[in-house]
């Protein structure tokens, strides 16, 4: 299985929070009675108590703050409201002896 989209994971019918950028990736899951432990390339990741509601939604307030500063920051990608510096080139044209 893999990450949504959404930076959730299904389990039976709950969804579980992870970080925003772990999207698209595979994980594994342990689960017991009481708990959820969420695992990428054997290093644990998230830990939830185990809901049994359904369609319940189980979000850890990190990973919810990570996820809103994440879309705050596409945001402001898309909007045009980050400044990038120009670098100055000239020292690389100098090292491989090219003329402007």
């Amino acid at each position: 299985m893999r990450v949504s989209k959404d930076c959730f994971i299904r389990v039976g019918d709950v969804d579980y929070s992870v970080s925003p950028q772990l999207v698209g990736r595979r994980f594994a899951v342990r689960a017991s009675s009481r708990e959820l432990v969420i695992h990428l390339d054997g290093k644990e990741i998230a830990r939830h108590t185990r809901s049994y509601v359904p369609a319940d939604v189980i979000l850890d307030p990190a990973h919810a703050r990570a996820l809103r500063l994440s879309r705050e920051a596409r945001h402001q990608l898309r909007a045009g409201d980050v400044s990038v510096e120009v670098p100055d080139l000239s020292r690389y044209d100098a090292l491989v002896g090219a003329r402007s």
